[in-house]
């Protein structure tokens, strides 16, 4: 199966219904094979994708 990478930011502005999305998406990111890579604030980003400049 082909891989595919998902970057996302959050912004969370009603952390109890984050907890609610958190909570049911890691089963369904596990069933299709997928996992995190970094996640809650262990990522770094290259300086070229950071602010309002981008990479590609």
């Amino acid at each position: 199966m082909p891989k595919a990478y998902v970057i996302a930011e959050h912004l969370i502005t009603e952390p109890a219904v984050f907890e609610e999305y958190r909570v049911k998406v890691g089963p369904m990111i596990e069933k299709y094979g997928g996992h995190y890579l970094t996640k809650g604030g262990a990522h770094q980003f290259p300086k070229a994708v950071t602010g309002s400049q981008t990479a590609w």
